[in-house]
Parts: structure tokens; sequence; C-alpha cells
């Protein structure tokens, strides 16, 4: 395992819930050694479950207090020996506890100290607290995701692994600025701006435009047809996407239509667009057939 990219790197990850542990979880996936550092003073709210498993695999572990003067000094040793440290408290609490980046520096000047939160260390919005799925709809994910004609989707948990991919592709960038430089940095990292971030073109479209992205549920603006087909069984389905005429070609060969191949309406991506009612049921109409393995 010794050829991995961050094979001889150190991580103490004083992170919880989900998106800090699954940053650090890639991080040691790439070779990196991750000495995680819990406390059973506040334990991770998934502790003892598989969740915590699986966010925490490849990773030491250590419980410490980090409150208690004794704690706060194992972890300072700790980090003299460490490449990164990361965090995702919530404003302030790590500085409280006695952590902050100019401590952390001292003990080790080339460091690199990734702080994540919910909507940044600076700025008017600081204070928030939030967890991922608060910030889906904090930065619109949720207003323009769910069904025509339905509600805005409610919910789900995609925000913090999405966040935690990011954290450790920053993690990784930081690194390999410090191989080139020999510095280390301070990351102040927010969810909101990362999510924001993936909605460039519904963002846009509203500042430039002053439009406000119509819900479309699993089709897609460019596409079609372009969704989630149901199959035999409860609950079966069996995802489909058209992103040219060749592919279209195949599709109707495929599922026994060549009429609609040679259909007029249907021979432009604008014209399957425009007509992707008719063609969901014709393509539903074959997947219903069979099982989701065997579509």
């Amino acid at each position: 395992m010794n050829d991995l990219p961050l094979n001889g790197i150190r991580v103490v990850d004083l992170s919880w819930i989900i998106a800090g542990p699954t940053s650090t979880r890639f991080l040691a996936g790439m070779g990196a050694e991750v000495i995680k550092v819990g406390s059973a003073r506040r334990p991770d709210p998934s502790s003892g479950s598989p969740p915590f498993q699986a966010y925490n695999q490849s990773k030491s572990y250590c419980s410490l207090n980090i409150s208690d003067p004794k704690g706060l000094e194992l972890v300072k040793q700790l980090l003299a020996i460490s490449d990164v440290v990361i965090e995702n408290f919530a404003v302030g609490v790590i500085e409280r506890l006695g952590l902050s980046y100019d401590v952390v520096r001292a003990h080790r000047p080339d460091i690199i100290m990734v702080s994540s939160s919910g909507t940044g260390h600076t700025g008017p919005d600081k204070d928030y607290v939030a967890y991922g799925s608060l910030l889906q709809h904090y930065t619109g994910w949720n207003s323009i995701s769910g069904n025509p004609q339905g509600e805005p989707v409610a919910g789900g948990l995609w925000a913090d692994p999405w966040v935690g991919m990011e954290l450790a592709m920053v993690t990784a960038a930081a690194l390999n600025n410090r191989a080139i430089t020999g510095q280390g940095q301070y990351v102040d990292f927010s969810m909101a701006e990362a999510l924001s971030a993936a909605l460039p073109g519904a963002i846009l479209d509203y500042q430039m435009n002053d439009r406000v992205p119509e819900l479309m549920g699993n089709r897609d603006a460019l596409y079609a047809p372009h969704g989630v087909y149901h199959c035999a069984g409860s609950d079966r389905w069996v995802a489909i996407a058209i992103t040219n005429d060749e592919e279209w070609n195949s599709l109707c060969l495929l599922i026994q239509r060549p009429d609609l191949g040679v259909d007029p309406r249907f021979a432009s991506l604008e014209g399957r667009r425009k007509y992707q009612d008719g063609l969901d049921a014709a393509i539903s109409q074959w997947t219903i057939q069979y099982e989701d393995y065997e579509a």
C-alpha cells in the first residue's frame, strides 16, 4: 500500500457527524494515517452503530476529553507530529477548546488546518448552526428538486457526503501546495458555499434572466428521454438517459418499437423533449415487463 498518494501523511480527525468523517475516510483510502479523536463526554451521534463504522473505516481511534488540560495537551502533542487537522464544529468552538489555528501552527508551523462549518467562519451568517439537510434548503437545492406539479423535495441527506468529498479534495490540494511551497495553511470551508457552487446554471439563470428553475423530477434540461422507469415488482426501477440520436435509435430497437425511431416527431432532440410524456409511456410499457436487472 506504499504506492498510495497520501502514504506518509498523518491526519488528526477532530470532526464528527457525517461530512467531516466522510472526508477523512477518503483521505484514509488514499493512504493517509488518520487518527480520529473522539470524546466519551460528547460522543458522535452515530457512535456504536453501523454508520459510525462506515464513516470511520481505515482509521485509528482514541477518546480524549479536550476540555481537560491533560487531554488538550495530548492533542497538541499529536498535532506536533501530524500534517493535517480537520474539524467541523460550529464557529467559535475550536477556539474555545484552545485549538485555534494560531495555537495549532505554533506546534507544527507547516500544518494544514481545515475548518468546515455550515456557513463559514466569516460573514453575516457565520453563527448559524446547521446540518447538511438544512443547508440543502438554505442554498436552494431542495427548492428546485421534485416532480412537476408536486412539492419540492423536503429532506434527504446527500449534502454531507457531497461536502465530505469536496473537503477531501481541498485537503489534497492543500497538501500539494505544501509539497511545492513548503507552507501550511488554514482553510475556511463553508458547506453552504460548496453546495451553492454546484448550482451554477440555476443561479446564473436567476441572476441574468430572473427565471426560477421549474421542477422536472428525473428529467433533464437538455436530453430526452431521461428518467427512471417502473419495472416488474414492487418499487423496482431502471434509469434510462438518451443523449444523442445514435442512442435513441438503439433504444427503439431494444424496446422493439422501430416505429418510434422513424416518427418525425422524435427525429431530433428538441422533438423528443417536446413529446417526452408519450415517450415515457412507451418506454414504461417495455420496462414493466422485466425485472430491474433484466432491463
